[in-house]
């Protein structure tokens, strides 16, 4: 992992070496806490969950 600097975020991003894939977990943890409601991140959160919950339960049949 390296640390490269950002021009269009305040701050530095971790990129992966190997894939060369940024990793922006911090900053869009931090996008949602900004632009997003509480219910809108509720309900993003319960579609997901509910998909990974259907995927779950169609590869055990």
């Amino acid at each position: 992992m390296t640390l490269k600097k950002t021009l269009f975020i305040k701050g530095f991003l971790l990129v992966d070496r190997n894939t060369r894939l940024l990793l922006y977990q911090r900053f869009f943890n931090g996008f949602l806490k900004i632009y997003l409601s509480d219910f809108t991140k509720k309900f993003l959160w319960g579609i997901i969950h509910f998909m990974f919950n259907l995927r779950c339960f169609l590869d055990r049949i």
